[in-house]
């Protein structure tokens, strides 16, 4: 159980971390920058940065499950509610991640190709569907952050 407890702590805080940078800081940021940020957010969707925090949020969530399981915290008890409090954030932030913010990461990368291959800028029909994508993600992504956020805080509360 120690060694399972250990992969669902590193592995919340990997992701929730991770979602965190991207949700407040990274996407806000490339935002701000416009389409000289494109190459960047690119080189991420490259090195499978979605994949990774939803491959990352599927073990944790995996780990978590297993473990109340196997504790079973006394939902009578102040512990017990942070625990579920933060097992319920986590969830809707995987469903979230998994259902909505992927596939959109996938159209913002298969768009950002699609410029690319044409070595010209983008049509303001491209733009305009590239901004709206960016909006979408930037969005999601500050959700999840926030969604991870009481995760985090119900891990930390309800773990004993």
């Amino acid at each position: 159980m120690t060694v399972l407890r250990l992969i669902h702590i590193v592995a919340g805080g990997f992701w929730a971390g991770a979602v965190m940078l991207t949700g407040w800081f990274i996407t806000p940021s490339a935002r701000e920058a416009g389409p000289g940020a494109g190459p960047f957010m690119q080189a991420l969707l490259k090195r499978r940065l979605p994949t990774i925090m939803i491959g990352t949020g599927v073990v944790t969530v995996t780990a978590g499950l297993w473990l109340w399981t196997v504790r079973q915290p006394a939902m009578d008890r102040w512990q017990g509610q942070a625990l579920a409090t933060g097992a319920v954030a986590a969830v809707i932030a995987l469903i979230i991640g998994i259902g909505w913010q992927r596939p959109t990461a996938n159209k913002v990368q298969a768009l950002g190709a699609q410029i690319a291959a044409t070595g010209a800028p983008p049509t303001p029909e491209q733009g305009a569907e590239m901004s709206r994508l960016q909006a979408t993600m930037a969005r999601y992504a500050s959700i999840l952050a926030y969604l991870l956020t009481v995760a985090l805080a119900g891990m930390a509360l309800g773990g004993s």
